[in-house]
């Protein structure tokens, strides 16, 4: 079988991936199954080699499912070609969203030029309790 080198993030298009959930205080993993409290959910986005770094680009953490809600991030022109951002949810924000405890879908969006969605994260799925 013929060895392939690896391909760089991003090199082939505009790319979005979650890649880490933590304990916000401690900085710890988190279980997916036992999301409490304030969570980091650190995404990492590109955005390929046809997207130009004079036009702004905004990172989204879209929730769904028990706990609804939306994080944004903006990135002014010039914009990087990688954005790895952590992505905050606080207890206030989970008390304010989560109907109840449950699963919830995580998914991070990278948009261009008036919000065209350029890359989607696949959904993780995190158990959140209030």
């Amino acid at each position: 079988m013929e060895e392939r080198p690896d391909v760089p993030f991003g090199s082939t298009g505009a790319d979005a991936r979650i890649s880490a959930v933590s304990d916000a205080a401690t900085g710890a993993p988190t279980a997916l199954g036992n999301a409490r409290d304030s969570i980091i959910v650190m995404a990492t986005f590109a955005r390929g080699p046809a997207w130009s770094s004079t036009e702004s680009l905004e990172v989204k953490l879209v929730l769904t499912g028990a706990c609804p809600g939306i994080v944004v991030a903006a990135f002014p022109a010039p914009a990087p070609v990688v954005i790895a951002h952590q992505f905050r949810i606080t207890a206030s924000d989970i008390a304010a969203w989560c109907t109840r405890d449950g699963v919830t879908l995580a998914r991070a969006v990278l948009l261009g030029r008036n919000a065209r969605p350029l890359a989607a994260s696949v959904p993780m799925g995190l158990t959140i309790r209030r």
